[in-house]
């Protein structure tokens, strides 16, 4: 089946491209390559439903795929780089590299498109990549280079033309070294094609990548989840072609949370929680693309934004209380203390556009009391 077929929704949380794909592959080399070379990394088998190769002349040849369920897709984003032999009489390698399937999407037709991705893949992402080629010339993680060579000699399976049961690490090694002692000849070219793939990774930059952290982080989520108590205007006509769905429920659920805000040391990220009628939705903001102090910042306008525009205002004994619970998680977040001090800066500082909303000098006499009885626990303990 072709990727493309596939409905959007399926496209968005199970897709993936693979950038780098050998000229010579088809769909059916592919996946027989992918599926086999994964148990490398496990026994867990890869199973891939979907597969639409993109045949370009000006930029690295691409691969879409859509994975039959999240674990083959987590599975994949985690090994991150393939290393292949390609060519016949001339062999060299090649670097697959394993990225989220990214799609553009305009709500309104004045408005500027924006990506959309699962997992978001930023310049941390990138950078990660070249970590991993690296990782390929550590002597501890040779498995994956080794994998590499037997499987160019057929000496493991990597297609559905051959054996294609499973085979674990332990095999790939067990067949390395016994080459050695058994086929002098055989494991010279094994070694030739090894240096070959040592060689590419330790000159591997990333494939060019069309996209800035800020379109990347730009996206927000909420504009494609249900929105309730209004007719659900899908984005996406062929997954609901009635255009719309009433929501009905209701129950002791059916509630509006303040929301609160946490720091996950790590992702390196803060993260805003939300309950909205009974359904959780979280948004992000990463170290890497605002900072630590940028990202709490961030995340204290955006909780309050949201919470405006969906009708439940904030009062001040909320924001008290929202404040008080960020204060203690502030001084459990392992960083120095001239960090935390900034961080309790931010917290202070009224908010552009939601003064109103926010008790500033109740919010200060909070943090200062809380502040004092810090100071007076520590002079009982010395």
């Amino acid at each position: 089946m072709s990727f493309f077929n596939e409905p959007y929704d399926v496209q968005l949380v199970l897709g993936l491209t693979l950038v780098g794909v050998p000229n010579s592959w088809d769909d059916v080399t592919l996946v027989g390559y992918m599926k086999s070379y994964s148990y490398a990394f496990g026994s867990n088998e890869v199973s891939i439903m979907s597969v639409f190769i993109e045949n370009t002349v000006s930029s690295e040849r691409k691969a879409h795929i859509t994975c039959n369920n999240l674990y083959s897709k987590q599975k994949l984003l985690k090994i991150r780089l393939i290393p292949v032999i390609c060519g016949e009489e001339s062999k060299y390698c090649q670097i697959i590299t394993v990225r989220p399937y990214c799609f553009w999407m305009s709500f309104k037709p004045d408005s500027y498109p924006v990506p959309y991705m699962l997992p978001k893949y930023g310049s941390q992402d990138l950078s990660y990549e070249v970590v991993e080629a690296k990782m390929l010339l550590h002597k501890n993680n040779i498995h994956p280079s080794i994998v590499t060579c037997l499987m160019e000699f057929n000496l493991l399976p990597k297609g559905f033309n051959l054996d294609g049961g499973y085979w674990c690490a332990s095999d790939a090694i067990a067949i390395w070294l016994s080459l050695k002692d058994e086929n002098v000849t055989l494991f010279n070219f094994l070694e030739e094609m090894l240096s070959k793939i040592k060689m590419t990774a330790s000159t591997f930059q990333p494939y060019s990548y069309e996209l800035d952290d800020e379109s990347v982080y730009s996206s927000r989520w909420d504009q494609l989840v249900i929105q309730y108590n209004n007719d659900l205007l899908w984005p996406w006509d062929d997954i609901n072609p009635q255009k719309k769905l009433n929501i009905t429920h209701k129950g002791r659920r059916r509630n509006k949370k303040i929301g609160c805000i946490r720091y996950e040391s790590s992702r390196k990220r803060w993260v805003v929680d939300l309950s909205l009628d009974g359904r959780r939705l979280q948004k992000c903001f990463h170290e890497s693309y605002y900072g630590l102090v940028g990202g709490l910042a961030e995340a204290l306008k955006w909780r309050l934004e949201y919470l405006v525009n969906n009708n439940r205002v904030p009062t001040p004994e909320s924001e008290l209380k929202s404040t008080s619970d960020l204060f203690d998680k502030i001084l459990q977040i392992n960083v120095d203390g001239s960090q935390k001090l900034l961080l309790i800066e931010v917290l202070k500082r009224p908010i552009e556009g939601f003064e109103q909303y926010r008790p500033n000098e109740q919010i200060e006499q909070l943090i200062a009391e809380k502040i004092q009885q810090i100071n007076n626990s520590n002079n009982l303990s010395n």
